[in-house]
């Protein structure tokens, strides 16, 4: 039997992890520190938030709720549901100016 199966659920607990902590520091943030948070968040783009969909790092905090965060999304013309690594840096900056403003 092979390790690969067990390494590879190894890896998705670590990453669900890590946005598990990730989107607790935002709920348990103040709402300027949040969203000054997400902002250096997207723009940054460390590891650990990489794979995470953008609406839910949007939605990490809970006074941004579903229309808040897909009028932003909008805005920036980002789509919901692609990884914030995939985001090109004038998709990173309009949305960091969006959640932060």
């Amino acid at each position: 039997m092979t390790t690969q199966p067990l390494e590879a659920l190894e890896k998705a607990n670590r990453v669900r992890s890590e946005h598990a902590r990730v989107l607790g520091e935002l709920r348990g943030a103040d709402p300027a520190e949040a969203r000054q948070r997400i902002s250096e968040l997207l723009l940054s783009s460390p590891a650990e938030v990489r794979s995470m969909r953008v609406e839910r790092l949007v939605r990490g905090p809970r006074f941004i709720g579903k229309a808040k965060a897909g009028r932003a999304l909008r805005r920036a013309d980002v789509l919901p549901w692609h990884p914030v690594g995939q985001l090109t840096v004038r998709q990173r900056m309009a949305l960091a100016e969006e959640v932060g403003a």
